[in-house]
């Protein structure tokens, strides 16, 4: 499994249909939202390129950017956020 990111512009994007793409995705097996606009998911997607097919199928016009996630990393968060990280990626 791989960890990503998908951050979009929540201003522009209605979030209700980013997050029923995130959930209704059979590649997404767990995902973190603590941030507006940017999910953190851990996927059986082999890449960027796959996630974003299956994505867009369910999210059409939606855009947003995926990029894949390795450690470190670092940031100011709430613990439980950072507990999520760093069990899962």
């Amino acid at each position: 499994m791989k960890a990503f990111v998908i951050s979009f512009d929540p201003y522009y994007t209605v979030i209700a249909g980013a997050h029923a793409a995130v959930m209704n995705s059979p590649l997404i097996l767990d995902w973190w939202h603590y941030l507006n606009g940017t999910y953190l998911v851990k996927s059986t997607a082999t890449d960027a390129y796959q996630l974003r097919q299956d994505l867009l199928t369910r999210w059409p016009g939606g855009w947003f950017v995926i990029l894949e996630v390795s450690t470190p990393a670092d940031g100011s968060l709430p613990k439980e956020a950072w507990d999520w990280i760093n069990t899962r990626i």
